[in-house]
């Protein structure tokens, strides 16, 4: 089973930068040394597990923060920062109380490459024969796997992105369900980008059937799972909300996010960690840009962090 299953961590990622109409603000990352984008007066907090409910309660109304939502699963909450206060001030204060596990900026993760419809000869990644000018032979030698596998419809991938188009011919039959979309808060995980739909094309597009493009494995099913908008923007709170969600869906083995940011943030790494624990390989795009930057979730622990290389 997991012969069929490691063969996503071969997805070939390229990087693209979008801004969105999100409200952003810029937070100072001492990691990093320099400002990062996080949603504008808003922060994630967990409390320590002997932290009861009522007390929760009584400390954020103290704080004058409201709760804006929560995530059960590793006991994550999402809070408006009040207007006299900066995010910098509010996660200090949640800091400094001996009840609080952590408190987090809600960072602001980005889709990690530009949509593009290909086909087959094009897709030098799959199987480079030199035919867009690179070197014969650098590419992941997927068509030798297929002669022994194309996949299992009881592998279910979860696309974490920015949705898929539910109508393309090429994704239509491959589809787990419609999905949920974590931007508009419904059960219909459509496309407004083209990100996650090539993306979802790379994964499990059906093969050998004359159109389009083939997915690496294309007899797997996929569970779309929007946490992108329509720049491709999208926020740890609705990514970490899908990864928990999509590891307790039954039949999810693969969790697939092609999208990051530069900040590593304890909330995700409890997420990757929850869904981990459930049994499914978490696999993360690093993005395309040269130097020694970690991407995340994709620098997370028990992530696959997944390169890219040019047609060398």
């Amino acid at each position: 089973m997991y012969r069929k299953i490691i063969i996503f961590a071969l997805i070939m990622l390229l990087d693209c930068r979008v801004y969105g109409a999100m409200k952003v603000a810029s937070y100072y990352s001492k990691d990093l040394k320099k400002n990062v984008d996080v949603v504008a007066g808003e922060m994630l907090v967990k409390f320590k597990p002997h932290v009861n409910r009522g007390r929760i309660s009584a400390f954020t109304a103290s704080m004058n923060n409201e709760v804006l939502d929560e995530i059960s699963e590793i006991g994550v909450y999402r809070l408006r920062v009040p207007p006299d206060k900066t995010i910098e001030e509010a996660i200090a204060l949640y800091e400094a109380d001996p009840d609080v596990e952590y408190a987090v900026p809600n960072y602001i993760r980005r889709a990690f490459f530009d949509p593009d419809d290909t086909y087959f000869d094009n897709q030098w990644g799959l199987k480079n024969t030199g035919q867009s000018g690179g070197t014969p032979g650098i590419d992941i030698a997927v068509s030798g796997v297929w002669e022994y596998e194309t996949g299992d419809s009881e592998i279910i991938i979860a696309v974490l992105d920015s949705g898929i188009d539910l109508d393309h011919p090429d994704l239509k039959d491959r589809l787990f369900s419609k999905g949920k979309d974590y931007v508009h808060d419904d059960d219909e995980a459509d496309d407004e980008h083209g990100h996650g739909t090539h993306v979802a094309g790379i994964v499990a597009a059906t093969g050998n059937n004359g159109t389009g493009v083939s997915g690496v494995c294309w007899n797997c099913l996929i569970l779309p799972m929007r946490v992108l908008d329509e720049n491709g923007n999208g926020n740890d709170n609705d990514i970490n909300k899908a990864i928990t969600e999509a590891a307790d869906q039954a039949g999810v083995r693969v969790i697939n996010l092609s999208l990051g940011g530069p900040d590593n943030s304890a909330a995700t790494e409890d997420a990757v960690n929850y869904a981990h624990g459930k049994g499914c390989i978490v696999v993360a795009a690093m993005g395309n840009e040269e130097g020694s930057i970690v991407q995340y979730p994709a620098g997370c622990k028990n992530a696959i962090a997944v390169g890219a290389i040019n047609k060398v």
